[in-house]
C-alpha cells in the first residue's frame, strides 16, 4: 500500500498546484514506532526456591510485571513470557517442588493475570555428581516478559525528575508490610538465610497496580518508576539517586528496630515520583484501586555539591532529637557510589 500526502498551493493568478508527496515510509516507521515491543530483563528469584519454590515462581512473574509497567502497554493481558525452567529432576524432593510451582504460576497466577506464556524451555538436569559429593541446584524459573508499546516517548525511568519543583517518592508495597527476609541479600551478606520468603500474596493487587501505573502516566502524574527488586526499597532509592546524581533526605514512618526488614526486604512493589500538586489525587486512586502508597517523605538534596550530597535515614517522629541518638546513618553520594561500583563492578 502507497501512502500519499497531497497539497495544493496557490500558483500564479488564479491558478493552483497540486503537489503529491509518498510518506510511504514514513508511515511504516511511525507504525513501527507504535508497535514498539518492549523487553523486560530476565527475572529469577532462585534463592527462595530453597525455601518455598512455588513463591519463587510467583515472585519471579510479579518482577517481570512490575519491571515492564513502565513502558505504556494498553493492557496487563498485552504481556507474554517466556518461561525458562531449570530443576534437578529426580532428585529427592525436586519433582514435587518442580510441580508445585508450575501450578502456582502456570495454573493459578497467569490465568488470574490474564497473561499468557506462549514460549519457553526446561533444564531438568541441573545436578551434578563427582566421587561422593553431589550437588544441586534449586528450581528456578527464568521470565522474560514482552509487549506491544502504544508510545515509547512515555515510557517512566528510574531518574528522578530534578525539575518537578516540590515532589514525593511513594511506595507501593505489595507485600502489604510483611517485609519477610528470608533468601534475600541482606540476610545472605549475613551468612543467613532466613525462614519467611518474599512472596506475591494476590494477584488483584499486582494487576491493580500495573493498570494503575498506566493510567497514571497517560494522565501524566508520574515523574519517575522504579520496581523493587534484588536489595529491597533502599538499592531502588539509591538506583533513583544515583540516576538523577542527587542526594535523598529520607524520613521513615518505622521504629529503628524495623527499619532493616523495611529498607531491605525484597517484596514486590514500586517506588513512584510524584508532583506535590498530585499527591492528593494521586494516594485518592490508590485507595480507589485498593492499593496503599506509602509515603517515602524524600527530600531530593540536589543543590549541593555532589561530595556533600547525603543519604540520611532516620524515623519519622524523632527529628527534634540528636541524630546519633535518633538512630541515623550518612552516608555521601560520593561514598554509596563508590561502595556501589565496588560490590558491582562496571563491564569492560
Amino acid at each position: 500500500m502507497i501512502f500519499l500526502m497531497l497539497k495544493i498551493v496557490p500558483y500564479g493568478h488564479k491558478q493552483y498546484l497540486l503537489l503529491a508527496r509518498d510518506v510511504t515510509r514514513q508511515n511504516r516507521l511511525d507504525q513501527m514506532r507504535r508497535d514498539f515491543i518492549a523487553n523486560a530483563s530476565h527475572e529469577l528469584r532462585t534463592p527462595l526456591a530453597v525455601l518455598d519454590a512455588p513463591a519463587s515462581g510467583r515472585m519471579a512473574i510479579a518482577e517481570a510485571v512490575t519491571n515492564i509497567a513502565c513502558a505504556a502497554i494498553d493492557s496487563i493481558g498485552d504481556i507474554r513470557l517466556s518461561a525458562n525452567w531449570m530443576a534437578a529432576a529426580g532428585e529427592p524432593g525436586q519433582d514435587g517442588a518442580l510441580f508445585d510451582t508450575v501450578a502456582a504460576v502456570g495454573m493459578e497466577l497467569c490465568p488470574e493475570l490474564g497473561i499468557a506464556i506462549p514460549v519457553g524451555k526446561d533444564s531438568l538436569s541441573m545436578k551434578t555428581v563427582w566421587d561422593d559429593r553431589r550437588m544441586r541446584a534449586p528450581v528456578s524459573l527464568i521470565v522474560s516478559a514482552f509487549a506491544p508499546v502504544t508510545d515509547a516517548a512515555r515510557s517512566l525511568t528510574p531518574q528522578i525528575d530534578l525539575d518537578a519543583g516540590d515532589s514525593r517518592l511513594f511506595l507501593v508495597d505489595l507485600g502489604n508490610g510483611k517485609d519477610r527476609l528470608g533468601g534475600s541479600a541482606l540476610a545472605q551478606s549475613h551468612g543467613r538465610f532466613g525462614r519467611s520468603v518474599p512472596d506475591l500474596d494476590s494477584a488483584a493487587q499486582l494487576k491493580a497496580l500495573f493498570h494503575l501505573v498506566q493510567s497514571l502516566n497517560r494522565d501524566g502524574k508520574l515523574r519517575a518508576y522504579h520496581d523493587r527488586s534484588d536489595g529491597g526499597v533502599i538499592a531502588t532509592l539509591c538506583e533513583m539517586a544515583f540516576a538523577a546524581r542527587c542526594g535523598l533526605n529520607l524520613s521513615i514512618d518505622r521504629e529503628p528496630a524495623e527499619l532493616n526488614a523495611f529498607l531491605f526486604s525484597e517484596e514486590p512493589g514500586a517506588v513512584i515520583q510524584v508532583a506535590g500538586d498530585d499527591c492528593s489525587e494521586v494516594i485518592a486512586r490508590f485507595e480507589e484501586a485498593g492499593l496503599e502508597a506509602q509515603a517515602v517523605l524524600a527530600e531530593l538534596m540536589a543543590l549541593l555539591p555532589e561530595k556533600y550530597r547525603a543519604a540520611r535515614l532516620f524515623p519519622v517522629g524523632r527529628l527534634d532529637k540528636a541524630l546519633d541518638e535518633a538512630g541515623a546513618r550518612d552516608w555521601t553520594v560520593v561514598d554509596m557510589k563508590r561502595d556501589w561500583v565496588t560490590v558491582f563492578p562496571p563491564a569492560d
